[in-house]
């Protein structure tokens, strides 16, 4: 990539950056003069969660919390630092969304342009840039997603598999997926052995090394995360 396009590509996540700077700065003045708010309702239950965890309490403590507790620390600098935190975190992990999306279009043989309009088609998406600034954690589940992808995409199928439990554990309906990453795991041309060999059945032959070893880490991943939850906090 020249030097013109990688400018292009670096002045995009910076205008990105003063983009979403400037709408959590317009979200404080909208709640504060506004009967309708701009913070997303569940922010200021991911805040009130924090703020029990902060007191050495349980998140759940705060009724209407439905996520991991791990949520509720990562949020924990609202009480600590400024409540504005989660929303730069979120946007944050907005952005570092559009850099996997580069990362993984150049290893998958994008060119310049294609990969161009997909950061901008991420970046300046109205609802991407809502979505994170009004302090929603979908951005999270985002950018586990796609660490997943990048990381099959590179062969590191334990990484992927790690991330990918991960990302169950905070939201569960990424499991959905699974099947996705199973078929695309089988594929010839990443080198997998089936377990089976070939005379094995047609069923049979999608259990190989790569997918084996996918299951079992982000299964063994998504327990440990829970189970360390129920733990400490008893849900």
């Amino acid at each position: 990539m020249g030097a013109r396009r990688r400018n292009d590509m670096n002045m995009a996540f910076v205008c990105a950056v003063i983009l979403r700077l400037v709408l959590i700065a317009w979200s404080a003045y909208q709640d504060a003069n506004f009967d309708v708010k701009y913070t997303d309702i569940d922010y200021f239950v991911y805040t009130d969660a924090a703020r029990h965890v902060v007191r050495g309490g349980s998140p759940y403590e705060r009724a209407t919390y439905r996520y991991p507790p791990l949520l509720a620390v990562l949020l924990a600098p609202n009480v600590l630092v400024h409540e504005m935190w989660g929303k730069v975190f979120f946007s944050t992990l907005d952005i570092a969304v559009g850099g996997l999306i580069l990362k993984i279009g150049r290893r998958r043989g994008m060119n310049a342009r294609e990969l161009k309009y997909a950061l901008w088609c991420w970046l300046f998406n109205p609802f991407t840039c809502a979505i994170s600034t009004r302090g929603s954690c979908e951005a999270l589940t985002g950018v586990l997603m796609l660490l997943t992808v990048e990381a099959l995409t590179a062969g590191a199928t334990t990484r992927a598999a790690i991330a990918y439990g991960f990302v169950v554990h905070m939201r569960l309906y990424p499991i959905i997926h699974a099947l996705m990453f199973v078929a695309f795991l089988n594929k010839d041309y990443m080198g997998n052995r089936a377990l089976f060999g070939k005379r094995g059945s047609k069923a049979l032959s999608w259990v190989t090394v790569e997918n084996v070893k996918f299951a079992v880490v982000s299964s063994a991943t998504f327990f440990a995360l829970t189970a360390g939850s129920y733990a400490v906090y008893g849900m």
